[in-house]
């Protein structure tokens, strides 16, 4: 139904989520694994479970993730269904709790976060969610109408804003080279390839503090060490600004290859904000996601999320 993710159950509730477990058999010697797609196809998707936790809690799990845990309360309108990303803010983790919650409650991936919709037009709400946030929510309205969802406590939004003046301090020693790589482009040829070193810069690092530390270390070549290392960075700069367009000439279109200078400046604000993403940002609460782009440059505390 969703991105390829079939054969899921649709459950309302908790007494629905515990009546679809108890009518799944579980797989022959496993322990009690039990698939939650009870078509003849769903249940060889073992990556997709239903499991009852106590009498209190069933929960819906993708591969290590408890996705959508349904608690029990009091009452069917203290019902509590709880959706945690487990980090993965991906297309499959949100089709899958799309499927079940169809067609009353939407995930979708938004720029590094969940963006979760309930309710209906025009009262419809959509909230966004952190890597590592949970997001709970409660059934509304009577039995017998269709159900309607509300947010309980919903996840506050922050977000990351660059503090300029120290930005701009930061930012001041790397203008020389800037305009030295901008000198460059009238020099270099834009067909030919500037720098091996190029793959370095692109894929270093499997998290912000390692990409930090690498951009710290070109920084303090660059102010350092001086001109001494420009003839190393120069060609990794030229690289990345290196660019083609189509341009219509004589009748054909031709591809034109030249030095985008914007990319310089780009490359250089990038490499002082990875840099000093500590002192450069600051965050704030927000009454709506902007999606302004800066928590890449301090995905870890950003994944870190908040209850």
């Amino acid at each position: 139904m969703f991105g390829g993710i079939t054969d899921l159950p649709q459950l309302r509730s908790f007494e629905q989520a515990l009546e679809h477990y108890e009518s799944i058999k579980p797989i022959r010697g496993s322990n009690n694994l039990r698939p939650i797609c009870a078509t003849t196809n769903g249940r060889r998707k073992k990556h997709m479970q239903i499991i009852k936790r106590d009498n209190a809690t069933v929960v819906c799990r993708l591969y290590d993730t408890d996705v959508l845990t349904f608690h029990k309360g009091i009452t069917w309108e203290s019902d509590l269904i709880e959706f945690n990303s487990g980090g993965f803010i991906s297309n499959t983790t949100h089709s899958f709790a799309s499927s079940i919650l169809y067609p009353y409650v939407g995930f979708w991936t938004k720029k590094g976060s969940t963006e979760i919709a309930t309710g209906y037009s025009p009262n419809r709400q959509t909230y966004h969610v952190g890597p590592n946030q949970t997001f709970k929510m409660r059934r509304i309205g009577e039995p017998h109408q269709r159900p309607e969802y509300t947010a309980i406590n919903p996840p506050k939004n922050f977000e990351y804003y660059l503090k300029r003046k120290e930005y701009n301090a930061h930012r001041k020693p790397l203008k020389e080279f800037q305009e030295h790589c901008i000198r460059m482009t009238k020099l270099a040829d834009p067909k030919e390839k500037q720098s091996g070193r190029m793959k370095v810069w692109e894929t270093f690092g499997n998290s912000p503090n390692e990409r930090g530390w690498f951009h710290r270390t070109l920084y303090n070549d660059l102010t350092v060490k001086g001109t001494d290392m420009w003839g190393d960075l120069v060609p990794v700069m030229l690289e990345r600004a290196r660019s083609t367009r189509m341009q219509y000439e004589n009748g054909h279109y031709n591809y034109v290859h030249f030095f985008d200078k914007q990319k310089i400046s780009e490359s250089i604000s990038e490499m002082v904000k990875y840099a000093f993403a500590d002192e450069l940002f600051e965050e704030r609460e927000t009454t709506k996601r902007t999606f302004n782009g800066n928590e890449k440059y301090i995905w870890d505390k950003y994944r870190g999320g908040r209850e």
